[in-house]
């Protein structure tokens, strides 16, 4: 007999208190990983007067099942991250609109009342898990090698109506769309968003921008490692297996400027800092992000001043996610 993972079981007890709560959801994109084990991120959307439902729902079964809350920030989705010791991390990504920038491209109603079923789990329609991630690509100016092969597969299942409804609803052609994937550029259908002819919703996003703007400034997410004498390789190793909670390509080297270190804070990746403190950005960053969000390797050692607690170099990851938990619930 197969025994489920503490990771398994702890999402699968989300989603049956969901249910049970009926709490219309769906996984927005990647739900074939949704159960295999290691570090994961998940993307949820539920309604927005379920919201709170849903979070009520995801802390009893992360409680339940040893995991504890080490990131509550708000981006454009809100991001949760939860850390369970010798286990490791796992970000859920809950949305309650699909949304680029100040754009609304649909609401959640409209995409959970076309959701269907793969895998046991809701997801959005073809076309709507299509436009879910061309939108993630123009956020980032790419479109991923593991995109661009998921829409070729969703734009295959049928192809006249995916086709069909890009036109209709984004004035986008076939030539066009075809070219986006086959370039692996998103700049074209980034240009064409801000000129399409769906509700915008501008000013409502605009006011949710400077909230969640203000909280990231008041409270920044990111962290701030003096390294001094850790190898690039050290360092990579450490921050991969943090990457949920502090993403890698947000990090920001010794060698970055000012300016690139203040943003890689409030952005929420890690000021990996080998200069010393005596550099005055590097005070300017450890004020902003106070004392509990920093820490120093000394040695083979990883040290926490705020707490006056080390762990090995090779445990730093889960040191890291252990103490943020601990300080994260003393200040909320």
């Amino acid at each position: 007999m197969v025994t489920a993972s503490k990771r398994n079981t702890f999402l699968r007890s989300f989603l049956d208190g969901l249910r049970s709560n009926d709490v219309q959801f769906c996984i927005l994109r990647n739900h074939h990983a949704f159960w295999q084990d290691g570090p994961s991120d998940i993307d949820m959307m539920v309604m927005p007067h379920h919201l709170n439902l849903a979070l009520k729902c995801l802390e009893k079964s992360a409680f339940q099942n040893s995991y504890r809350l080490a990131s509550r920030t708000q981006f454009n989705n809100l991001c949760l991250v939860y850390h369970a010791e010798n286990i490791g991390y796992i970000r859920i990504d809950i949305d309650t609109a699909l949304r680029l920038r100040t754009h609304t491209l649909l609401d959640s109603k409209t995409i959970l009342d076309a959701c269907v079923i793969e895998d046991g789990l809701p997801i959005p329609s073809a076309e709507h898990e299509a436009l879910i991630l061309l939108s993630q690509c123009a956020w980032a100016g790419k479109i991923k090698e593991a995109y661009k092969a998921r829409l070729n597969v969703l734009i295959s299942k049928d192809r006249s109506e995916m086709i069909k409804f890009f036109n209709s609803y984004l004035g986008l052609p076939q030539k066009v769309l075809e070219k986006i994937i086959a370039d692996g550029s998103a700049a074209e259908f980034r240009e064409l968003l801000r000129t399409a002819r769906f509700p915008k919703q501008r000013i409502t996003n605009i006011a949710k921008l400077i909230k969640r703007s203000s909280i990231r400034i008041l409270r920044p997410p990111g962290l701030f490692i003096e390294c001094k004498g850790l190898s690039r390789d050290e360092i990579n190793m450490i921050s991969g297996k943090m990457d949920l909670l502090f993403p890698t390509e947000k990090a920001a080297y010794g060698t970055a400027s000012c300016p690139k270190k203040l943003l890689t804070i409030f952005r929420g990746g890690i000021v990996w800092a080998d200069q010393g403190s005596s550099d005055l950005c590097q005070l300017i960053a450890r004020f902003w992000l106070g004392k509990y969000r920093y820490f120093r390797f000394t040695d083979n050692h990883i040290h926490h001043p705020a707490s006056n607690q080390s762990a090995t170099k090779k445990t730093a990851y889960d040191f890291i996610g252990r103490l943020l938990v601990h300080y994260f619930n003393r200040l909320n």
